[in-house]
């Protein structure tokens, strides 16, 4: 199957020669997010609150010295910060602050040729942090690290200006790698004069439709005899089918339903989603632009074991934009590249919760979704 799609994907593209990896180009990769959590519960006579928010931002920056040679550093500023408690003045709130710097100084050798390349690397990472908790008294302190780090990845440029990369790094010896990082690269300096490959792409044509989704399924049960943790089985089953229609060249409308249905000894939890979007492709390239966004209603069942049961609401309002590849005739690669997500929850009056979450990102290292486009 692998073998398969590597054809496939040999197969949709040109191979135009591109000197991604010569002398004077350069590359840029980032990401920055925040997300804000707001929660409050009536608890007579006091109101209970639970404020959060998370941010991060992270840039990589590197230059060919020399042709396949590239050395290059990374910065990334985190900051997350929590207040919890009581709205009465007697009651003191907990509250929790961190914030978090570091630096990468790397060099990178590549080889490959066309639009193939992979590499070996290395460098020094140096990291800082500085916390503070307060519950009621305060606790906290600062922590200083520095690693040795080697990278090993590869990367295809689909254009001379866009690039995928996939890598891992280590930051012991002998080397212990875990976990792969997949995102886009953006590529600077070089030769700016290489044509652009029109495409006129069947898969965004007025009519076509629009097939994705996904599903799964987990279950899990603590090790026998552990303090402080339930011995019970937990189970979990979800799936989100999604259809989409193209009402016009490049712009398409669908509807995602996404369904879970979780269970253990302790109660259910079931979820009904309806997800309508609309989303808009530019240009005629198959490495295209794209924005979109939609409006999500999802009904929530829970049946708490021995306590009565209650349904819950959410109201989603999200915006998009990212990049997509037109993989042959039949399939869209869709990459997120930001977004903004603004999330309303609604609990029976009885219960007193009031809940909303807002998050906003942007990235090179986004998810990726495959459709299937059928006539």
């Amino acid at each position: 199957m692998k073998k398969l799609l590597r054809i496939a994907i040999l197969g949709a593209l040109p191979f135009t020669t591109f000197a991604q990896t010569e002398k004077g180009q350069g590359i840029w990769t980032g990401r920055v997010a925040v997300a804000h959590t707001s929660f409050k519960q009536e608890v007579t006579p006091y109101r209970l609150f639970n404020r959060s928010t998370e941010s991060s931002l992270s840039l990589d920056r590197g230059i060919f010295f020399k042709d396949n040679w590239l050395t290059g550093m990374g910065v990334n500023v985190g900051w997350n910060t929590a207040r919890q408690g009581y709205d009465a003045r007697q009651l003191d709130p907990t509250e929790s602050d961190v914030l978090g710097i570091g630096a990468t100084g790397f060099i990178r050798r590549y080889w490959g040729k066309e639009k193939w390349r992979v590499f070996l690397g290395g460098g020094l990472s140096f990291g800082y942090s500085i916390s503070k908790y307060v519950s009621p008294t305060t606790v906290g302190g600062n922590t200083f690290t520095m690693n040795p780090i080697s990278q090993v990845g590869a990367n295809y440029f689909v254009t001379d200006r866009i690039g995928l990369e996939a890598s891992t790094m280590s930051t012991s010896f002998p080397f212990q790698f875990s976990g792969l990082n997949i995102g886009l690269v953006v590529l600077t300096g070089g030769n700016k004069d290489n044509p652009v490959e029109t495409y006129e792409a069947p898969q965004t044509a007025k009519g076509r439709w629009l097939l994705g989704g996904g599903f799964g399924f987990t279950t899990s049960k603590p090790a026998a005899n552990q303090t402080n943790v339930d011995d019970e089985r937990v189970s979990s089953f979800t799936i989100s089918p999604s259809v989409g229609w193209f009402v016009k060249k490049n712009l398409v409308m669908g509807l995602a339903i996404p369904v879970e249905s979780r269970w253990a000894t302790n109660g259910t939890y079931t979820l009904l989603g309806f997800s309508p979007y609309l989303k808009k492709y530019f240009s005629d390239n198959r490495l295209r632009p794209f924005v979109g966004g939609g409006l999500s209603y999802l009904l929530v069942r829970n049946q708490p074991k021995g306590a009565d049961s209650y349904t819950s609401s959410s109201m989603v309002v999200s915006g998009y934009a990212g990049l997509a590849y037109l993989l042959g005739n039949r399939f869209i690669v869709d990459a997120s590249l930001a977004a903004a997500t603004l999330v309303r929850n609604y609990y029976p009056e009885r219960l007193g919760i009031r809940s909303s979450t807002i998050n906003v990102s942007a990235s090179l290292q986004p998810n990726f979704t495959i459709t299937y486009v059928f006539r």
